[in-house]
């Protein structure tokens, strides 16, 4: 079942939020709010996860809709929603497509505020950060057990 659960608000580019150690996660939503500082110029939301178990970006949704200084966009980025691309004007309502994937533990969810070619912008604020996912405890089996990781058929050093 889906849990909602609240997320880091910062500037330009935020983690907010990391996938707890002990669980993965189906994140079917993220929400938030980017309201553009006063550089000219194109302003929109990129959405990346980053695994540092695979030391590698596995995700990249960037918005395309064009919005300008000065502005409040609510974005949401869901399973099942459909794009538009266009200018927008302060206080739309912005969704995007978000990839049906399990994020593994420790995955970061990084909201990041750039411009047309893809450069931060660290004078953007983020904020209003919601998700709703769900959690999958990877320490229980099935049968409520412990699980134990049989590791011979992966390769050598892959778990530690």
């Amino acid at each position: 079942m889906s849990e909602p659960f609240r997320g880091a608000s910062g500037s330009g580019a935020v983690t907010v939020y990391t996938v707890p150690g002990d669980h993965q996660l189906r994140l079917e939503m993220l929400t938030f709010t980017l309201t553009t500082g006063g550089a000219s110029g194109i302003h929109s939301a990129k959405v990346e996860f980053y695994d540092p178990s695979l030391a590698a970006t596995t995700a990249r949704i960037w918005d395309w809709n064009e919005g300008g200084a000065g502005m409040t966009l609510y974005y949401t980025f869901a399973i099942g929603l459909s794009a538009f691309n266009c200018t927008v004007t302060s206080g739309m309502m912005i969704p995007n497509r978000l990839p049906d994937t399990i994020l593994q533990p420790n995955t970061t969810v990084i909201v990041t505020a750039v411009d047309g070619a893809n450069t931060t912008i660290a004078g953007d604020a983020i904020g209003a950060v919601v998700g709703y996912g769900t959690f999958i405890d990877t320490t229980v089996d099935e049968d409520g057990g412990t699980v134990d990781i049989d590791g011979s058929f992966l390769p050598a050093g892959a778990i530690g």
